[in-house]
């Protein structure tokens, strides 16, 4: 610049009238080529703005679901007007209409640039322009909804309660995803409700992946079956102990089994490995708690009744193997007449939560079993966790006899593609309002002994559930009061959460209200895939956007142009 200047000094001081009329020609040249461009970086200023409107707007837009034109019209209006300020000369003058075959909704938008300099060659504004383009990611998802159904999900928050609340925001998120889609889908769902246990379904009694002859290692660890002269009742499989108490036909589903089961021994404890039959310990054992002694949490036989006589094969090996209590005695349960159905609920004691549905693509089945969603009962994350990553695993249990188009899906392998040709993605969306809970179950008892006599006894079995009795050591070693319980509880699912991301399975968290302790919120933060996958709604308009914020991020945006 400063050249310019004494480049100009010199024409200036010429006196020679051909260099003076050339100065000023040039000067005049220099000094509208100096203003045009002023100009021109203003026209850049307001264009950058121009399109990061256009840009939020068509992204915005992008996530609206299903509108009419019209409303889809006026949506872009109002947030054009939004994203782009005080600006009263910006508009939309193309759009928003979808281009490129449909895969893109585009918006042309348009604006003016005041001249200053330009003016000079009555140029008064410069027009400015933007193109704005956004097509949805095209993936396909599989995504398990594992959710808290324990007792405390009656309590309020908001306006109605936490499992309304719950209602709602599941529901809507599968709305939303089915919108987004329009006539393609672009997920299928399987809703897994916990509370102490996971439900899989009494129609999956004579399963193949179910322990229909009593061969895994820990179907009889509560209840003996001992193979001894004396033991004149043996019973194939804990089915057959239900269908000696109850009249089957009393029961819709045709079984007095409730559908819950429990959790594999060993190395496939968190595993979602495939149940092979020819592997025993692979294969899931029917829950049925036993009954206990008077005063213990689950007492409703007598300890001498069915087909028991006193010094018999079954109360020996009570005796050497058991506490004495009479707890594991086969015979009890060999009754004359059959139970009440009412009395149903004490063998499945800990099964309070409804049944869980395999993937598919039907959404009105999915918010169907949103819908019958019921609270009661603790909290064990760890069993909802694995039931929700085997309905999305390729070795899920669940395996339809034929996939349709529109019911009931076999999950795809890892890193999978459906049939036209989309990359699968696994979501799991887990929601609890609390910690895991477990529950002591102390109670005092006579001890029968080897010779013919007693003494008093005091034990702690803990709750029967998923994982038997606290003595049977199912996490490691047997923890010996709840607090140890339920630590064992919290490092299974921190074990858990890594072994299903290492899978590739994108793990969204969401702790819902205010009960869950700070050591909770820590391991649902740690269980999330990233820090903006964990959520803490505190009210029923909290968790709708909650899982709508989880539908949106699902919906994968990108600005093509």
């Amino acid at each position: 610049m400063s050249k310019l200047w004494s480049m100009s000094r010199r024409f200036s001081e010429n006196q020679s009238g051909s260099v003076a009329i050339m100065f000023a020609l040039s000067a005049a040249a220099t000094i509208f080529l100096l203003g045009a461009s002023i100009d021109f970086t203003r026209s850049s200023m307001v264009r950058a703005r121009l399109q990061a409107a256009s840009d939020a707007t068509i992204l915005a837009l992008a996530r609206q679901g299903s509108l009419s034109g019209l409303e889809l019209s006026a949506r872009a209006t109002q947030l054009f007007a939004t994203n782009i300020g005080g600006d009263p000369n910006a508009r939309i003058v193309a759009g928003p209409d979808h281009r490129n075959n449909g895969v893109e909704l585009c918006i042309d938008t348009m604006t003016t640039a005041n001249a200053s300099f330009m003016q000079m060659a009555k140029v008064d504004a410069i027009t400015v322009r933007a193109t704005a383009c956004a097509a949805v990611s095209d993936a396909f998802y599989e995504i398990a909804l594992v959710l808290d159904n324990s007792g405390s999900m009656s309590e309020w928050a908001g306006a109605t309660t936490k499992i309304n609340g719950l209602k709602s925001a599941a529901a809507a998120m599968l709305d939303k995803l089915a919108a987004a889609g329009g006539t393609s889908a672009v997920a299928a769902y399987s809703i897994v409700p916990f509370a102490a246990s996971v439900n899989i379904g009494p129609q999956y009694r004579t399963a193949p992946f179910m322990d229909r002859y009593g061969q895994s290692a820990i179907h009889w660890q509560n209840i003996f079956n001992p193979v001894v002269a004396g033991a004149s009742w043996r019973p194939q499989s804990r089915f057959d102990i239900y269908d000696k108490l109850f009249n089957a036909a009393d029961f819709a589903s045709g079984t007095a089994w409730s559908g819950c089961v429990e959790e594999r021994p060993g190395d496939l404890f968190l595993s979602d490995a495939p149940a092979d039959p020819t592997l025993p310990n692979s294969l899931y054992v029917p829950m049925f708690a036993p009954d206990e002694p008077y005063g213990a949490d689950n007492s409703y036989l007598s300890d001498s009744g069915g087909s028991c006589v006193a010094g018999d094969a079954y109360e020996q090996k009570d005796i050497a193997d058991g506490a004495g209590s009479g707890r594991s005695k086969m015979c009890k349960y060999n009754v004359a007449s059959k139970l009440s159905k009412s009395y149903a609920s004490y063998p499945n004691k800990s099964c309070t939560s409804k049944p869980l549905l395999p993937l598919t693509l039907d959404v009105a089945s999915a918010k169907s079993a949103i819908s019958d969603l019921a609270a009661s009962g603790n909290t064990n994350i760890t069993s909802g966790l694995l039931w929700g990553w085997r309905t999305i695993s390729p070795a899920t249990p669940f395996m339809p006899a034929l996939t349709t188009s529109t019911g009931q899906q076999t999950p795809t392998s890892y890193g999978g593609r459906t049939g036209d040709g989309r990359l699968v993605k696994k979501v799991i969306v887990l929601m609890t309002d609390g910690d895991n809970t477990w529950g002591s179950n102390a109670y005092s008892y006579y001890r029968k002994l080897a010779g013919g006599g007693t003494s008093y006894a005091s034990i702690d079995t803990g709750r029967y559930g998923p994982f038997g009795y606290w003595q049977n050591a199912r996490m490691g070693y047997a923890p010996t009061g709840n607090s140890g319980a339920v630590e064992q509880m919290d490092d299974t699912v921190k074990t858990l959460c890594g072994l299903i991301k290492n899978k590739g399975v994108t793990i969204y968290t969401v702790g819902f209200g205010s009960s869950i302790s700070a050591n909770g919120k820590a391991i649902l933060q740690a269980c999330a895939s990233d820090p903006d996958k964990y959520f803490t709604p505190n009210s029923d308009v909290d968790i709708v956007a909650t899982f709508q914020t989880i539908a949106d991020s699902l919906q994968i945006l990108r600005l093509t142009r």
